[in-house]
This record gives C-alpha cells, sequence and structure tokens, in this order.
C-alpha cells in the first residue's frame, strides 16, 4: 500500500539535447549550441480510482500565456502491467577515479520481487499537463505565482512559486567530447548556474542483453528519485 494518498509534483525544467560529435558540441559557442527548451509540467498521482466524471484543474499565473487556469489530462485506466524483458542491470555510481570493489551491483529481471517496486508513489489514479508536447516558454517567463488544484476525485491545494523558482540558466558543459577516452575516467567540467543548489550527473548505456547506468551520486537509490 502507498504511503501517501496523493502526490502532486510540479516540474520546471531547460533542457538542451546534445550528443558528442553533433553540432553544438558541448565545446562550442553559445550561439552554435542547440536551444534551450523550458518546460513545466504538472502531475498528480492519487490512491482514489476515477470515474467518467473524474475531472481536475490548476489554476496558474496568467504569465504563463495559458490564460487562468488549464485542464489536466485524467487517464481513466490504470497502466497495463507488462512482464519485463529478461535483461542484466549493472549500476555504478560515485565520482571517484576508480571503481569501488563493491560495484557494479549486478541484478537480473528473474530476480526481482515485489519488494523491489517502489510503492510510495500512489498509483490507481494519475492526471497531468500539458497532454502534449507544448512550445518552450520564453526565458523571460515568470513562473512566480499561486497554483491551486481543484480536483473531484482527490483533495484540493495550493502551491506558491517564488522568484527564485523560475527557470535556470541552461547547464553549460565546457569539457569537449573530442576529447573523451571510453576506456579512462572522464572529467566533466561545467559553469555554475545562478541559483542551483546542487548537480547530479548521470549516463546510461547497454544492449540487447544487459543495460548500464552510472549516476554521480554516493547514494543511487536517492538519486533514482531525483530523477
Amino acid at each position: 500500500m502507498s504511503i501517501l494518498k496523493t502526490l502532486l509534483v510540479i516540474t520546471i525544467s531547460t533542457a538542451r539535447l546534445i550528443f558528442p560529435g553533433m553540432p553544438g558540441d558541448p565545446s562550442a559557442s553559445e550561439g552554435a549550441k542547440p536551444t534551450a527548451v523550458r518546460s513545466l509540467n504538472i502531475e498528480l498521482a492519487s490512491d482514489n480510482a476515477v470515474e467518467a466524471a473524474s475531472k481536475a484543474s490548476m489554476s496558474i499565473p496568467e504569465a504563463l500565456g495559458y490564460g487562468k487556469s488549464v485542464d489536466l489530462m485524467v487517464e481513466r485506466s490504470a497502466p497495463e502491467k507488462s512482464e519485463p524483458s529478461k535483461i542484466e542491470l549493472r549500476e555504478y555510481w560515485g565520482s571517484s577515479q576508480n571503481i569501488a570493489a563493491d560495484q557494479p551491483k549486478i541484478t537480473t529481471s528473474s530476480k526481482h520481487t515485489d519488494e523491489d517496486i517502489d510503492d510510495s508513489v500512489p498509483d490507481r489514479s494519475f492526471a497531468f499537463w500539458p497532454s502534449t508536447n507544448p512550445k518552450s516558454f520564453e526565458e523571460s517567463t515568470d513562473l512566480a505565482g499561486v497554483y491551486t488544484l481543484k480536483s473531484n476525485f482527490c483533495a484540493n491545494t495550493s502551491v506558491t512559486l517564488t522568484k527564485d523558482q523560475n527557470f535556470l540558466e541552461p547547464l553549460n558543459i565546457t569539457t569537449s567530447a573530442t576529447q573523451a577516452d571510453l576506456s579512462r575516467p572522464i572529467t566533466v567540467r561545467w559553469k555554475p548556474v545562478a541559483g542551483a543548489v546542487g548537480y547530479i550527473l548521470t549516463a546510461f548505456g547497454g544492449n540487447e542483453k544487459y543495460s548500464i547506468t552510472w549516476t554521480s551520486s554516493a547514494k543511487p537509490e536517492l538519486a533514482r528519485r531525483v530523477i
């Protein structure tokens, strides 16, 4: 059973997609890099089941350009549970130059049990906004203000965002991708982002037989909750 009965998440994101070797390499000038995409997402998870008449909306600051409120898309049925593919997961963590003796942590899909499933998040119903890919917000968009949730299948609530919770500047990696030697530890450098309270890096790889993940966090279980 879930610990939480209802969970409301507002995610504010500044993202820039860059692949090593493509135009807009991390070492390139700011003008040559891909445009940063600024987005705001609202997610509502509840232990209450929904019906045909179930609905949820959120009043938002008019500065966002979507009027006074937006309607959340309510999923009418729980997602189907599928059998996990048989794959080996190799997990690495930490920011040392050397791999620790207890790494990687290796698990396989056949070894997963119900205890491995995170039951801290309610999952009987889910609502979200936006339901489609929206246009990116302008850099000058002011997100500060009161966000009030109204719903007929779970509790109502309000959240206030302050000026220091506006969009951050995009993260600029200063390490050149052409310098990476995949057989050796890779040093990643970046310019500090004003207003950031912390940084976390992740990397993924693998094939049809195994998956490899790495996080800079010393506690990978906490990093998974952040990401």
